[in-house]
């Protein structure tokens, strides 16, 4: 059996294992969870923390309920419950249309100093506690010194 065969015979074995195993458009499960993990070497500095979000460009909530969990270097948890506003309202957001989805961005926080140098934690969850928040496409945390 030629190379070519080969790997044309295990992209098409596999093929549909991957359309299995992904879920609908737009969709995370119940509990979908993203981890950001920094290292704060410099605890001097500030630092801006955002938070991005793509959704579906149809979607229809006036809000984004999120949970924001932040862990300390010694462990310490510090939990935050969001509720974003995905339509223009007094918290400044940006919107980005591309297509079918449409990409949402936060400010968090401006001019944290992190008081413990080390790793830090940063878990964005859309949380069991929403019944039903599983159209988030993607989601983070991002982090800069200012």
């Amino acid at each position: 059996m030629t190379l070519i065969s080969r790997n044309l015979r295990s992209a098409i074995l596999l093929f549909p294992l991957l359309i299995l195993s992904c879920t609908g458009l737009g969709s995370f499960s119940m509990g979908h969870r993203h981890i950001t993990r920094f290292s704060a070497d410099d605890t001097l500095s500030s630092y801006s923390i955002d938070l991005y979000a793509r959704l579906p460009a149809g979607y229809t909530e006036e809000k984004l309920p999120l949970i924001l969990e932040i862990t300390s270097p010694q462990g310490d948890l510090y939990r935050d419950s969001l509720s974003l506003p995905v339509t223009k309202s007094n918290i400044p957001n940006i919107s980005v249309k591309s297509g079918r989805w449409c990409d949402m961005y936060w400010r968090y926080r401006e001019g944290v100093k992190f008081t413990k140098s080390g790793n830090w934690t940063f878990v964005l969850s859309t949380g069991k506690e929403y019944e039903n928040n599983s159209e988030t496409g993607e989601m983070g945390v991002i982090i800069r010194k200012m």
